[in-house]
């Protein structure tokens, strides 16, 4: 546990699941046991919800691996293309990603809100938000870039 240095946040979509792994491990230099990967669909868009409670339940996710390791000193997101959860809530609430805003813009923006909600709580931590993008027309192979960072 004393190698355990970073928290990821990832959609639980089993389409990107093998990808993100291997791009923690190969890109990132993180080996297994380096972080914990906290799984949830949408990956943190439930901490960014307008309904205050539901969102500092979701929070609570959050809270126990930054507070129980305290080694952590970074948080990564993963957002990716075509999320299942951000189709489901945009075609519930026609108006969910904004006048103008498509999905990749509603996710980036409500991750940005969960790493400030982060660095307020936790100011040492480097915060970096990545982004799959769907490749191939096979089975579904991702290639990710960095969209925002907060150091």
């Amino acid at each position: 546990m004393e190698d355990l240095s970073t928290a990821v946040f990832n959609c639980i979509d089993p389409r990107v699941f093998e990808s993100v792994i291997r791009f923690l491990n190969e890109e990132l230099g993180l080996p297994l046991g380096h972080y914990t990967l906290i799984n949830s669909a949408g990956g943190a868009a439930g901490m960014a919800r307008k309904n205050r409670e539901k969102a500092d339940r979701a929070f609570k996710q959050a809270e126990f691996p930054l507070t129980k390791f305290t080694q952590i000193s970074r948080v990564i997101f993963i957002i990716h293309d075509d999320c299942g959860l951000y189709n489901h809530l945009h075609h519930k609430y026609p108006d969910f990603f904004g006048s103008g805003c498509c999905m990749t813009d509603k996710q980036v923006h409500d991750h940005r809100t969960v790493a400030m909600m982060i660095k307020d709580r936790w100011p040492g931590h480097r915060i970096d938000i990545y982004r799959a993008v769907a490749v191939g027309d096979g089975p579904a192979e991702w290639e990710f870039e960095e969209v925002y960072n907060m150091k």
